[in-house]
């Protein structure tokens, strides 16, 4: 089973949950991450994208790059709004594409 980390633009972050979301009815709910991790080019906000990513089976990777190419063919995202990476190791995934994880302020 392998290990998908899903990449969505900031501006497309609803949407990008929105496919997760969808695809997480097709198999069990429980097994589905969100896009919680904030990302930037220096580690500061705003975020401008958000990753994510499970273990997810095939069936469950058949059905979310259907709805993914469904999105794209309606004009709601273009490909690179919402991308997916076949590695489970999301540090390797943020390096690649010169991000760093936002990190926010302690609570006060």
């Amino acid at each position: 089973m392998p290990t998908i980390q899903i990449l969505a633009k900031a501006a497309k972050k609803n949407i990008g949950e929105e496919i997760i979301r969808e695809t997480a009815g097709v198999l069990d709910p429980d097994d589905v991450g969100t896009l919680l991790t904030a990302l930037s080019s220096n580690g500061s906000e705003p975020a401008t994208y958000y990753i994510g990513g499970w273990d997810m089976p095939a069936g469950q990777f058949t059905s979310f790059r259907a709805k993914r190419t469904a999105k794209i063919n309606a004009g709601d995202i273009d490909a690179d709004d919402v991308i997916y990476f076949n590695n489970p190791d999301y540090r390797q995934v943020i390096d690649a594409l010169g991000l760093q994880k936002v990190h926010l302020p302690p609570f006060s």
